[in-house]
């Protein structure tokens, strides 16, 4: 079966090998961070792949969340003069820590993880994800000179 690319509201595609390479990159980095939930979206919000249990979880509703909150926490870097590239908002609980990381200007990944989970590792695998899909991302498009 021939899959079709995925076309975001943005009106940009994931093509199907790109499609396969995400939802390889979210399995390996999910179990290397102990990870509740990994969720990859658009800069709009929406759902691109996520991984783990979903449970009771409305993922739209939780993408849209977690993109407002990115372009909120932009903004307020923009305003500051303190905006860079690859923006990361933590946030610490009695259980739960999670971290909303922009992946240049098209996507954004929501990892989860429980609290034992090493803060330093957790951030570290963040940022690694992000630089895995990028890369295949551009390597899909013949950006990246190979």
């Amino acid at each position: 079966m021939i899959k079709n690319s995925l076309t975001l509201h943005s009106g940009k595609s994931i093509l199907p090998v790109q499609e396969d390479m995400i939802e390889k990159i979210l399995a390996s980095q999910f179990e290397k961070a102990q990870a509740r939930l990994i969720l990859l979206l658009d800069t709009n919000g929406q759902v691109i792949s996520f991984q783990g249990s979903r449970g009771s979880i409305d993922l739209v509703a939780l993408g849209a969340l977690a993109a407002a909150d990115m372009a909120a926490s932009s903004e307020i870097a923009r305003i500051s003069n303190v905006y860079q590239d690859n923006q990361m908002i933590i946030r610490q609980g009695s259980k739960i820590n999670s971290i909303i990381y922009e992946i240049g200007h098209d996507f954004i990944i929501l990892f989860m993880v429980p609290v034992a989970v090493p803060l330093g590792w957790f951030c570290y695998l963040v940022r690694n994800t992000a630089e895995q899909l990028n890369y295949y991302r551009l390597k899909a498009i013949g950006l990246n000179g190979e």
